[in-house]
């Protein structure tokens, strides 16, 4: 027996245009996403290149926070691509023998205290 909230009558286009009208045409997911877009300083995102939040060193963001909108299909493999990539850059300054490229990564007692 059918679903009264699933018409088999009804094809996917419909369906689709349906939700578009009613979102007002926009872009809509279920993915929550956002809140913590990465910028060039604080007045442009919450975030920079590194994950880090600006002003609060040692605080990172590494989740769909980072990622601004709907990307379109399930952010899943975007989500887990940046957090290689934070992980990536955070091991190659942690271990980096150049104190100046670790100095947005490594951060002491002194600093957090």
């Amino acid at each position: 027996m059918p679903s009264p909230a699933r018409s088999p009558s009804r094809s996917a286009d419909d369906r689709s245009t349906c939700c578009s009208r009613a979102s007002g045409g926009k872009s809509i997911t279920a993915h929550i996403l956002g809140g913590a877009s990465m910028g060039t300083d604080a007045a442009d995102g919450v975030i920079d290149t590194d994950h880090q939040v600006f002003g609060h060193p040692g605080l990172y963001v590494v989740d769909g926070s980072a990622i601004p909108a709907n990307v379109g299909v399930n952010p899943s493999l975007t989500i887990t691509a940046m957090a290689e990539r934070f992980v990536a850059r955070y091991a190659a300054r942690r271990t980096s023998d150049d104190p100046a490229r670790t100095r947005t990564f490594a951060h002491t007692t002194e600093e957090n205290s």
